[in-house]
């Protein structure tokens, strides 16, 4: 449209001083001294056109983003964030836990990062964390832990002219020990491998003995320190940095992320303690319960001279005799209260006015204490009470009748006392039994699942290279260097990502973080391409270049380090 209507109107002759107005596409057009209306209208299809154009360019850059942003939803290996960020500052959103290949890792955990073909580095996270303008992208801050060779490395790096020493000799350490360091720097979450656990230790004289327990191919210890050029036991550090920067770690390593699990576990069983208290509590009535709730009319003797007689008797269950046709039968019912008798009757060698109101399963009836049974209810006389009753409420009543009974144990036989102290005894010891059953089946279950579990995650380790190879990490999905591979593509998204950012973003903060992203993307991508020649190089080397001489072997290898 905007085209046939300029091929429409007349061409206007253009200014003297913007003779190539419509050079440069999408260009601003001069501004005219003293513009007039037929100018305007004249320039109305140009700019239309180049609204247009503008347009197509807008989506354009929005469709290579939305390929960039693909690229990275498409990388299941790719970090995410677990729960919401705890802070904001300098750009960033900071969280607590981030998860990677079905593993949860947390401020304070130990993990392998890549290092190629080589041992990968050891680091201690310190924060997770996210730019504002890219959420999706993690990134970590980490303490590294450096190996014997490293130690070495460094110190000539920092000008050291030998080898550092320690304690008089040259510096020597066993596979299993790193050195604590000050190193802190920021790393892409990608380069995160997998978590191990390194142990520090504070008294050197317990270090042979530290090393011996550690059962796992990714557990390692450090009772020493590298700090610029020399090397310090942990217990003799020589400054407040170093000092400091142990008492951090000190609070966050694996002995006490064991001692918050050991706690969490016993948090767990004293609920599972409260819990099995409450569910024995509310769990189904037992006869033999039932019965030692029966008050029998011996008893009821012994308290009828006591104010607590109703106390004792409301709660308790009752078997009372009856005569229906001249035949004698019992029913069981639960005394609700008591209440004075129409007229007194003989209780043993008293005369007494006291009857108790009773709920039986054909409703309420009254009975007199001389109407009560010492024999137990049968078990056919159970089942016909079907009155609804509390376990709780029982249980608590047959606590309060025994401390009743041992309270006024002087008013009752000492053989009937100490029968209903053991009487007690052994239905607590049956409650006990069945709660242990049910606890150690609880724990089996739980032992099942760990089981489980750990099956899982070997298989895990196993997909993943984590078994007992010796150099386990090479099954890692890492970058080798392989400049086709999606690796590169993924840091190439990166790179674009970061770089529109940096160019667009108004914010002076953002644009430097951007940049300083952009330029590590762009590092990257060069070193993997230069893996992936090297790499190339090294599997093209003819047959007869392999039985090299040590010299050139060590030439060779010298210079893929490089």
């Amino acid at each position: 449209e905007a085209e046939a209507e300029e091929e429409a109107a007349p061409a206007p002759a253009p200014p003297e001083a913007a003779p190539e107005v419509d050079s440069a596409p999408g260009s601003a057009p001069a501004p005219e001294a003293v513009p007039g209306a037929d100018a305007d209208a004249d320039d109305a299809p140009a700019r239309k056109k180049r609204r247009v154009d503008e347009d197509e360019d807008e989506s354009a850059a929005a469709a290579e983003g939305d390929e960039d942003e693909d690229e990275e939803e498409d990388d299941e290996d790719a970090a995410v964030v677990v729960g919401k960020p705890t802070r904001k500052a300098d750009g960033k959103l900071f969280y607590t836990q981030m998860k990677k290949r079905n593993e949860t890792y947390s401020i304070g955990q130990d993990v392998y990062l890549e290092n190629g073909r080589e041992a990968p580095y050891v680091a201690r996270l310190q924060e997770i964390f996210a730019y504002a303008f890219a959420p999706t992208e993690l990134y970590f801050n980490a303490r590294w832990y450096y190996r014997k060779e490293d130690v070495h490395d460094y110190a000539k790096l920092a000008g050291a002219s030998g080898f550092v020493k320690f304690e008089g000799g040259v510096l020597t350490a066993s596979p299993k020990e790193l050195f604590f360091s000050l190193h802190l720097d920021e790393n892409h979450s990608d380069c995160i491998l997998r978590p191990c656990n390194v142990h520090l230790c504070e008294d050197r004289a317990k270090a042979p003995q530290l090393e011996d327990s550690l059962l796992s191919q990714h557990e390692y210890f450090a009772w020493r320190a590298y700090d610029n050029k020399v090397v310090y036991a942990l217990d003799s550090l020589p400054n407040k940095k170093l000092r400091d920067a142990l008492a951090l770690e000190a609070k966050r390593g694996p002995a006490v992320a064991q001692a918050a699990r050991d706690r969490a576990r016993m948090d767990r069983e004293r609920d599972r303690a409260r819990r099995e208290d409450d569910e024995a509590e509310k769990a189904p009535l037992s006869n033999d319960e039932l019965r030692a709730l029966v008050m029998p009319r011996k008893h009821a003797e012994v308290w009828v001279d006591t104010p607590v007689l109703s106390k004792v008797a409301v709660g308790s269950l009752a078997r009372v005799a009856q005569r229906l046709n001249n035949v004698k039968s019992f029913y069981v019912g639960i005394v609700v209260s008591t209440k004075r008798a129409l007229r007194p009757y003989r209780l043993g060698k008293k005369q007494v006015d006291i009857s108790l109101q009773l709920r039986t399963s054909v409703g309420m009836r009254l009975a007199g204490l001389d109407a009560l049974s010492n024999e137990p209810p049968t078990d056919l006389e159970l089942e016909r009470f079907r009155v609804p009753l509390a376990p709780a409420e029982v249980r608590r009543k047959l606590r309060e009748i025994q401390a009743r009974m041992s309270e006024h144990s002087d008013m009752f036989d000492s053989a009937e006392v100490a029968r209903k102290a053991e009487e007690e005894e052994r239905l607590r010891l049956a409650r006990e039994a069945q709660w242990a059953s049910d606890r150690q089946a609880e724990e089996e279950r739980e032992r099942r699942e760990r089981e489980r579990e750990e099956l899982r995650r070997r298989q895990a380790d196993k997909t993943a290279g984590g078994g007992d190879s010796e150099q386990w990490w090479l099954q890692y999905n890492v970058t080798l260097g392989d400049s086709s591979g999606r690796e590169v593509a993924k840091w190439k998204a990166r790179l674009s990502r970061f770089t529109k950012i940096a160019n667009s973003s108004v914010s002076a903060g953002e644009r430097d973080n951007a940049t300083r992203l952009a330029d590590q993307a762009r590092l990257k991508i060069e070193q993997l391409e230069s893996g992936a020649d090297k790499l190339q190089a090294s599997q093209n080397i003819p047959d007869d270049a392999k039985g090299a001489s040590p010299a050139e072997g060590g030439h060779q290898a010298e210079q893929m380090e490089e």
